[in-house]
């Protein structure tokens, strides 16, 4: 079965520290809808959640973040804003290093580490997780990404981390712990999208008799797979992105 694919069958696409995500009560009602999504859930769409690494600690081109934006940006995070100048620093120079991946992922678990621990002492409503894609599919979702390069009207061209870890082609870390699955759009010149974002998961279960987990990840790489596909139907309405299963594994945010 395909759970009990090792995590060096899936390449990596970076590593996240993500908060738990808490849908508005007044949404519509068709949006992350609350008969079948828990009132607090997990989703690894820059669009839904808090995640990092984040534009206002790691942008390193132009528009350069501004200092409010900065300090606003770790005030969700429980950062004081007279740490806000170290930690800046911090992020450019893993960025050269090329530790962080454009301003989306980190390149492995202890960059991740270190961040939360320089950081995030004192927080523990988040989680410390790595994106995979199963490396049968990896050459292709690389070329499909280049040939819908010019996706979004004025970014052809423009980076994703997560596209640039694939292409590195090393499988995620062990020691991590599968939690689910995320059908996610990752394509150049957009943030990363799920498919939470696209009121569809009652047509989901209607059509596909497949409902997400009750903390919002999808349970099984089939179940997964078979949602990135109706999400790519042009029937569906999804979009034209570039819908695919990633697996979700956790790691200890200690060594």
């Amino acid at each position: 079965m395909s759970e009990s694919l090792p995590l060096d069958a899936f390449v990596a696409g970076g590593y996240l520290l993500g908060q738990p995500f808490e849908p508005p009560p007044d949404r519509p009602p068709e949006w992350v809808p609350a008969d079948l999504v828990a009132p607090t859930m997990w989703t690894l769409a820059t669009c839904m959640a808090e995640i990092l690494p984040a534009e206002w600690a790691f942008m390193t081109w132009l528009p350069t973040p501004t200092r409010k934006q900065r300090e606003d940006g770790a005030a969700l995070w429980g950062i004081d804003a007279a740490v806000v100048d170290a930690l800046v620093a911090w992020a450019h120079e893993q960025v050269r290093e090329g530790r962080v991946l454009r301003h989306h992922v980190f390149v492995d678990v202890a960059t991740a580490r270190e961040f939360a621990t320089r950081f995030l002492p004192h927080r523990s409503n988040f989680k410390l997780v790595g994106l995979g894609l199963r490396s049968e599919v990896a050459t292709g979702f690389l070329l499909e990404v280049a040939t819908h390069g010019d996706v979004s009207p004025g970014y052809k061209g423009a980076p994703n981390g997560v596209r640039d870890g694939v292409e590195r082609g090393v499988p995620l870390e062990p020691g991590g712990t599968v939690i689910g699955y995320e059908v996610l759009d990752v394509a150049l010149g957009q943030p990363r999208c799920s498919w939470h974002c696209n009121h569809v998961e009652h047509r989901v279960l209607e059509r596909l008799g497949v409902r997400a987990k009750p903390d919002g990840f999808l349970a099984s790489l089939d179940d997964a797979e078979r949602v990135a596909n109706f999400c790519r139907s042009e029937r569906v309405g999804c979009g034209s992105g570039l819908w695919r299963a990633w697996r979700v594994a956790e790691y200890a945010l200690g060594d």
